[in-house]
């Protein structure tokens, strides 16, 4: 019993470290990014086509709809309307701290739908996502080493073309649909930034969009960031800083936050309209 609670005792100790650690990093980039911000100036946003902000947001719209139906894919079910819907109604709950709001939001709303579905089968299906949007993130973000878009989305569609037939001819593996799907999800995200970024930093390069890549995913390691506030843009302007001029990349990431953040309101409003149908 005695030798029970010291296990408990120092898994906690453990998990008060992390959590602590977690709020210094999210504290020290808030600072980082606060000093970065003080040079910008919020008329730079203006002077943005608007063409190319409504392109970033219906490429984003369609990467994160995709994301749904990939989720929808972890499981077994024969009409996942209901998994869309809870997906696409999650993404507001992702500005709670601690990275609880998100799963939570599923589970209920599931719940609601399913009331039988294993609630330990949607927390095992959220962590199975969390790491293929990572994996699948890491393998866009090789666009880094590629001159230009059009050049890794011609690599990109014949690997995917490759990977269909290969998952054809083959033995059939149950993770490859919403894994494929994903991957396609991060490819829609990576041409928003791009589109974002080519406008601001007036250069067709594809660094900008697969660091804010690799930022993202870094961002979800603090879970004590809401939806990654603070350290995703943080480390963004630390690996970009030598390459572009800061103002236009603190004005990219002024943008990308707020547009990604109007799609998640608009997502969360548009399964509203989704679940009355």
């Amino acid at each position: 019993m005695f030798k029970n609670l010291k296990i408990l005792s120092e898994k906690y100790k453990e998990q008060k470290t992390i959590k602590f650690l977690n709020y210094i990093v999210f504290l020290l980039s808030i600072y980082y990014l606060w000093k970065k911000l003080e040079i910008y100036e919020l008329e730079k946003v203006r002077l943005l086509p608007s063409y190319s902000l409504l392109v970033a947001v219906f490429l984003i719209f369609i990467s994160f709809f995709l994301q749904s139906i990939a989720w929808s894919k972890l499981f077994d079910i024969h009409k996942p309307r209901f998994l869309i819907k809870a997906w696409l109604s999650s993404n507001i709950a992702k500005y709670i701290p601690l990275k609880v709001g998100v799963i939570i939001k599923r589970i209920n709303e599931i719940k609601f739908h399913y009331p039988t579905l294993s609630g330990k089968l949607i927390t095992k299906n959220y962590f199975i996502e969390q790491v293929i949007i990572i994996v699948t993130a890491v393998i866009i973000s090789i666009c880094y080493f590629v001159e230009s878009l059009l050049n890794f989305s011609i690599i990109f569609l014949i690997s995917v073309l490759l990977m269909e037939i290969v998952q054809g001819r083959s033995v059939k593996v149950k993770l490859f649909r919403p894994f494929s799907i994903y991957l396609l999800g991060q490819f829609f995200h990576l041409t928003a930034l791009y589109t974002v970024s080519s406008a601001i930093f007036d250069s067709n390069s594809l660094e900008p969009a697969s660091i804010y890549i690799l930022s993202t995913i870094i961002g979800m390691f603090v879970f004590t960031a809401p939806s990654g506030i603070g350290v995703r843009e943080s480390t963004f302007l630390f690996f970009l800083a030598e390459s572009f001029d800061p103002t236009s990349a603190i004005t990219f990431i002024v943008v990308v936050r707020i547009l990604t953040t109007f799609i998640d309101v608009l997502t969360y409003l548009l399964s509203l309209l989704f679940t009355k149908k």
